[in-house]
């Protein structure tokens, strides 16, 4: 897997278990698609416009959310991503005028259903994505090459997964029904939508990681790749590491890092038995730009 080969693909998910660097992985897959010449819109699922957001914080820390893709600069756009505003433009296409989804949205008793019934609002992620996918410039040509992801954590975004099959068990005909197969042949395409898993070089988040990328699967959806961050740098060979282990006593300094190496080594050792390529990303514990920026040097290096 390279980074011209991933960039072929016009919807990256990125998702993994919080706290494994999803966002800034997101960021940094934003910003090197776009220097490879790809119109880029990144997005974030949200609840309010106007709101500091974590992908937006990284990519333009200057800005405020809108709902209709912002242009970042260098082929950067960020959107935010609400369920309602795509039950909205799906009520506005289903039914007769477009001026009744709006008031239909307003009613309390409509309102109170799309909120009761989790479905409809991850039905309007969905659907918000794919019309921004769908967009088109003036020469036919699309307005965005590639959407970058930033979905929920581990769980969500399996139930997101397998949301539109579940919608077509229910609505066996009709423009629900429609939205959902397309929703379906959209994610299970493998020429235009793969997932990047986030993950750690520790016990807990591997075996996440593990089950997220066979949830995935068994959900036919493709797995491009599996990043694991905070891989520490290792100068000794399996050997070497045993040995010191043996040798070094317990106050000794550096022996906790070469615990941690140690650990590391096992947990990407479950990771190198997938059929998935697994980048190994030595990202630090910097902050905002400058870790984004050190994202983009590691996947680089790493797909290179």
């Amino acid at each position: 897997m390279t980074l011209e080969a991933l960039f072929t693909r016009r919807l990256l998910i990125v998702t993994g278990k919080g706290g494994t660097g999803k966002t800034v992985l997101s960021a940094a897959l934003a910003r090197l698609a776009a220097k490879r010449g790809k119109r880029v819109v990144a997005c974030e699922v949200g609840r309010d416009p106007g709101v500091p957001c974590p992908l937006l914080g990284l990519l333009a820390p200057e800005r405020r959310a809108t709902l209709e893709p912002q242009d970042l600069g260098g082929g950067v756009s960020h959107a935010l991503l609400r369920g309602e505003d795509g039950v909205r433009e799906f009520l506005g296409e289903a039914l007769p005028f477009r001026f009744m989804a709006d008031r239909a949205l307003k009613v309390d008793a409509v309102r109170r259903f799309i909120d009761a019934a989790p479905a409809f609002s991850e039905m309007g992620l969905l659907y918000r994505g794919m019309r921004l996918l769908d967009a088109k410039r003036r020469d036919g040509k699309p307005v965005h090459d590639v959407m970058i992801l930033d979905a929920p954590a581990s769980g969500h975004t399996l139930a997101f997964a397998a949301l539109p099959d579940t919608i077509v068990k229910v609505f066996t005909a009709g423009p629900i029904a429609k939205a959902a197969k397309a929703g379906i042949a959209m994610l299970r395409d493998t020429s235009v939508t793969t997932s990047v898993v986030a993950t750690l070089p520790e016990a807990l988040p591997v075996s996440e990681a593990l089950e997220l990328e066979a949830g995935l699967r068994a959900r036919s959806l493709h797995v491009g790749a599996i990043v694991a961050n905070q891989v520490p740098r290792d100068p000794f060979s399996l050997h070497e590491r045993e040995a010191l282990e043996r040798a070094l006593p317990h106050e000794v300094l550096g022996r906790r890092e070469l615990a941690r190496i140690s650990r590391a080594a096992v947990a990407l050792e479950r990771l190198d038995a997938l059929a998935v390529p697994v980048l190994r990303v030595n990202t630090s514990t910097a902050r905002g730009r400058a870790l984004v920026d050190e994202a983009c040097l590691n996947l680089d290096e790493a797909l290179a």
